[in-house]
């Protein structure tokens, strides 16, 4: 299917390019044989027809250029906005991969405290202190494996 469209894209640009170079040529061949038709008694409407083709010829080529300019111009913005939209989804997709570790990290923290207070209403404060000595001591190997320093 992309091979086709490409094809037709590519038949697209060679007719346009035909026809941008036709019209020049054509003006020049309409203008030379009126030219060279000049030495016999000519009416002003075999003149002024041709020239008025041409003119017209002209806007045609002008319009033309004008639309091809704003094609490519509106494809180019077209790539930009599409690799914003593509930043924007990565953005966001390692926004939510971050909320989610802290959610993780938050809970985990919810799940010592709450053990910590365990342990200390019931008396067990030894116990409290050797577990959050331990906590302590991961989360230090933790930041020192990411590179923070305690």
């Amino acid at each position: 299917m992309f091979s086709k469209q490409s094809s037709r894209l590519s038949e697209k640009k060679g007719l346009r390019l035909f026809l941008f170079l036709l019209f020049p040529v054509s003006q020049l061949l309409l203008l030379t044989g009126i030219f060279l038709c000049g030495t016999d008694p000519v009416r002003p409407i075999h003149i002024i027809l041709p020239v008025l083709l041409c003119i017209l010829s002209d806007a045609v080529l002008a319009a033309a250029l004008r639309y091809t300019g704003k094609r490519a111009s509106l494809l180019a913005e077209n790539r930009i906005m599409e690799q914003k939209i593509e930043d924007q989804s990565r953005y966001y997709a390692a926004l939510a991969d971050h909320y989610q570790a802290v959610r993780r990290v938050r809970h985990d923290i919810d799940n010592h405290l709450y053990t910590t207070r365990i342990l200390v209403e019931d008396g067990k404060t030894e116990e409290a202190i050797l577990y959050a000595d331990s906590l302590m001591e991961s989360i230090s190997k933790v930041l020192q494996k990411e590179g923070f320093t305690t």
